[in-house]
């Protein structure tokens, strides 16, 4: 058991505040029809039809003919149980994300483990839509090319990662590495889904780490580095986490894009990193709107290091 248990992560704070609760409470109901019906869902629709290969154009064109085929229409589908039921569902986990305070409701990465609790009210509610057979059938057809384009990513990313790893396994450099010194590990934060980074992979330490530690006998120090980092009188700060690393007069970096690993003076870090392309996790962090920046601060400031 305490192998198990060892590598738990507290999610609840050690001191509730009422005030932010209630904050974070709002910002679940804003996030939740952002993802739902606003910008973010429309963007995921668009860029998952982009994502589309022609084995599942093909796929998608049967299942929707079939659907128009065989689908009938004939029963009243409404339950006021389940409407009652789903929307109460929906809001007890806005309590349970606001208590958190750090998981607003995202239609990206791994967005679907917050979402999938309202997910269940708004399937039911767009299965109520009082539409004729043929707009059933469009609407039904936008929703299995959006799946099988959203797979399609996934499935292209996952052969990115496992060549990334290949790389990795092979690069002479990193295999005959006996220093002391941390390893940085750039390029390959996140998938690019159109403008956005969506799943990640090498964005947080431990999933280099966890590669390392399989590829390598004796593993390797090695983190992330990406845009939320910056070198400051010898330390190289990570504003996500505020955490501080000791830097002497370089720091190695792996480049994941080029499959190099190259030594970057200290006074030359800061210029590395803005090289590095912008992690934009949400369609806001496009846009140079002052006051809606100013307005998420205020309800989750810990989101600075992202705006």
């Amino acid at each position: 058991m305490p192998r198990l248990m060892s590598g738990w992560i507290q999610r609840i704070p050690k001191h509730i505040e009422i005030y932010s609760i209630i904050k974070q409470f709002i910002l679940q109901i804003i996030t939740f029809f952002d993802a739902m019906v606003g910008p973010s869902m429309w963007l995921k629709i668009y860029y998952a039809f982009t994502q589309l290969r022609w084995p599942s154009i093909a796929a998608g064109i049967i299942i929707t003919g079939v659907f128009y085929a065989v689908y009938k229409d004939s029963e009243n589908r409404y339950n006021k149980k389940l409407i009652l039921t789903f929307t109460l569902l929906t809001f007890l986990s806005f309590g349970m994300f606001a208590i958190t305070g750090m998981y607003p409701q995202m239609a990206f990465n791994l967005g679907n483990r917050v979402t999938i609790f309202g997910s269940l009210l708004m399937a039911y509610l767009i299965a109520l839509i009082p539409v004729g057979h043929k707009w059933r059938t469009l609407i039904f057809s936008v929703l299995i090319f959006c799946i099988l384009g959203i797979s399609d990513h996934w499935k292209a990313w996952n052969l990115e990662q496992q060549k990334v790893i290949f790389n990795m396994k092979n690069n002479k450099d990193l295999v005959n590495y006996s220093g002391s010194e941390i390893i940085y590990i750039s390029g390959n934060q996140y998938s690019q889904y159109g403008p956005l980074s969506h799943i990640e992979f090498l964005s947080e330490s431990w999933v280099p780490r966890s590669i390392c530690s399989i590829l390598f006998d004796k593993g390797r120090a090695v983190a992330s580095l990406n845009r939320r980092h910056l070198y400051k009188n010898g330390y190289l700060l990570d504003a996500k986490y505020n955490r501080k690393a000791r830097v002497d007069d370089c720091i190695y970096v792996y480049d994941s894009e080029n499959n190099i690993l190259i030594k970057v003076e200290s006074e030359k870090i800061n210029s590395y990193i803005e090289s590095l392309p912008p992690d934009n996790r949400h369609w806001i962090q496009l846009l140079n709107i002052k006051v809606i920046k100013v307005l998420i601060l205020r309800l989750m400031p810990r989101l600075k290091y992202a705006l």
